[in-house]
């Protein structure tokens, strides 16, 4: 009996170990993304396929300080286009900067509206912004469409919105 009870008391106290051990992580409880920042994919609007853009440029239009979200950027798939939180509406240029298109000065403007709502999530992550979408449009130089997969955004780190960009199709012999 003596000894059913040390294999018990042993038992109790490694499980006490491992859940202070684990309690004490480095971890501070918050799990994930901590901003809601909607990411872009981009896709052809003839296959719908995903599609790798070579050589934009997108910036931010009438935000405060850096603007610039990428620069020159070169085989790229996908871009996070974050919303201003002090406005209801944000505008990004999504500028052509290929040898063969950077003579015409081409680019497009993707405009967004929404709503900024504060959120507090918890005492380990804080408080964030989370977006729900009431309007969107984009120019037509080379973008087709956009399209959102869903109106609020929060900070899940998914593909929110798609860029579906026109681009060259094959000939087809008649």
């Amino acid at each position: 009996m003596n000894r059913l009870f040390r294999h018990i008391a042993a038992a109790v106290a490694l499980l006490t170990l491992i859940a202070a051990a684990l309690a004490c992580s480095n971890d501070d409880g918050c799990q994930g993304n901590r901003s809601s920042i909607p990411l872009a994919g981009f896709y052809s609007s003839q296959s719908g396929s995903k599609i790798q853009v070579d050589s934009i440029s997108v910036f931010g239009i009438g935000m405060k300080g850096d603007t610039m979200i990428v620069d020159h950027a070169r085989l790229i798939d996908r871009v996070y286009l974050p919303l201003n939180v002090a406005d209801t509406l944000s505008r990004f240029v999504v500028r052509y900067d290929a040898l063969s298109l950077a003579a015409f000065n081409l680019a497009d403007t993707i405009s967004v509206t929404y709503k900024p709502i504060p959120y507090f999530h918890s005492e380990d992550c804080g408080a964030m912004y989370l977006f729900d979408i009431v309007d969107y449009s984009t120019t037509n130089v080379l973008i087709d469409s956009i399209s959102f997969s869903t109106m609020h955004i929060d900070n899940a780190n998914n593909e929110n919105v798609r860029i579906f960009f026109r681009t060259q199709e094959e000939d087809v012999e008649q």
